[in-house]
């Protein structure tokens, strides 16, 4: 923290506090926040210090790599198939984390950035179903450019992309 800052922060505690020790534990207290978490929805994972992003406050402070239980992931899973009508859902955690790992945990659009959303690649309101050969993790940004539309239909992804992932669900092996 600049100076600057520092002194005006010390001034403002001492206006509540009893006495300029008080104040300094305060400010040391503060500066072991993890400030650009509760921010931002990035934190760091305390096992493997890889930065991912969160939806929602985690049961663990352990990216979804690093657990073993895959808890979230779980979570996440049993969330989205508790808002689906009783279909066919063929997608189960074991196989949702080998997608995941196909695609290094990253956005199957564009391979750069974390993935977090599942994503149908033939949505739901069109008939697409919670299966292994039509789900697919996304970052918020393809997620968004995607939006509800068939895969013929997205203008904001590239083609290349939506044909890369289109072939990647046509070879998908259950037992592969």
């Amino acid at each position: 923290m600049h100076s600057k800052a520092m002194g005006k922060v010390v001034e403002v505690i001492l206006k509540y506090s009893a006495s300029e020790q008080d104040a300094k534990e305060i400010i040391s207290a503060l500066s072991e926040v993890d400030w650009k978490s509760m921010f931002t929805g990035v934190v760091t994972c305390e096992a493997c210090g890889y930065f991912y992003d969160i939806c929602k406050k985690p049961s663990t402070w352990i990216c979804p790599r690093c657990d073993p239980n895959k808890q979230r992931e779980r979570e996440k899973l049993q969330y989205i198939l508790s808002r689906e009508p009783k279909t066919e859902t063929t997608l189960t955690l074991e196989v949702w984390i080998r997608i995941l790992d196909r695609f290094d945990w990253k956005c199957a659009y564009c391979l750069d950035r974390q993935y977090v959303q599942l994503d149908h690649f033939m949505p739901l309101f069109l008939k697409g179903l919670t299966t292994f050969n039509n789900c697919v993790p996304s970052c918020r940004t393809c997620n968004l450019r995607k939006h509800n539309n068939a895969p013929d239909q997205v203008k904001l992804l590239p083609r290349e992309d939506m044909e890369r992932v289109h072939e990647f669900l046509k070879n998908l092996q259950i037992g592969a």
